[in-house]
């Protein structure tokens, strides 16, 4: 049979000092033994162990070393991730891009200005609105816009007519719907919006991505889709 220690209790009250029996239970048993492990601390005096701080390494220091390429190894974002409390692909993306200094602005944005910029680069004398007509396919696509739907104007019509009698007479409005001038317009004031008024946001973000894999994996996709659209 297991023993059951007994605590007495003394409490005085108003009829005198009454003794109360009851059982010691764990919880009673950790209490008192913490109690009498820190009886010795000054009572005006912290936790000594509060004082515990870790020492500061030197920078040539192997520890110091291995943990600064582990915190600078973009290989390590996935358990850094982790660490901070978020597990999958998709609430790092979405932590990104609610904390990004170009929110508010769309890849496709950013994209239409680059492809103007360096087309002006290219050729220097040529305005944006040149640049425009000359790349309206590619740049149609990232308004997503389907290029083959645009119709560039009457006499353009004319000699599309002239190529494929299946066409129909008249303007050519039910086949091309989207006006050559209405897209211009579009592409104009994206790129007003963005390299004009916030031309220092643009040239930041051109400066990161300039020569990246990112950019190549753009222009992959605009040709591949434009060959797909108009055949």
């Amino acid at each position: 049979m297991r023993r059951v220690k007994i605590i007495k209790t003394k409490v005085k009250t108003e009829h005198g000092t009454e003794t109360i029996h009851g059982r010691i239970t764990e919880q009673s048993k950790l209490r008192d033994a913490f109690i009498k492990e820190t009886s010795f601390w000054d009572e005006n005096e912290k936790d000594p162990r509060k004082k515990l701080k870790p020492k500061l390494l030197p920078a040539d220091h192997p520890i110091a070393a291995s943990y600064r390429r582990y915190k600078t190894d973009w290989n390590n974002i996935k358990p850094v991730a982790a660490t901070y409390g978020y597990y999958s692909f998709l609430d790092v993306w979405k932590l990104l891009e609610d904390n990004s200094k170009f929110k508010g602005v769309d890849d496709s944005s950013f994209q239409t200005c680059r492809y103007i910029y360096e087309a002006q680069k290219k050729h220097p004398k040529w305005k944006v609105q040149r640049v425009i007509k000359e790349n309206l396919p590619w740049l149609a696509i990232l308004q997503k816009l389907d290029p083959s739907k645009i119709h560039y104007g009457v006499n353009w019509y004319n000699v599309q007519r002239a190529k494929n009698k299946k066409l129909p007479a008249g303007t050519g409005q039910s086949v091309y719907p989207i006006p050559y001038i209405n897209v211009i317009k579009a592409i104009r004031e994206k790129h007003h919006r963005l390299f004009v008024l916030k031309n220092k946001l643009f040239v930041e973000w051109y400066k990161g991505h300039v020569g990246r894999s990112y950019n190549s994996y753009w222009d992959d996709f605009l040709n591949k889709t434009k060959k797909f659209l108009i055949k």
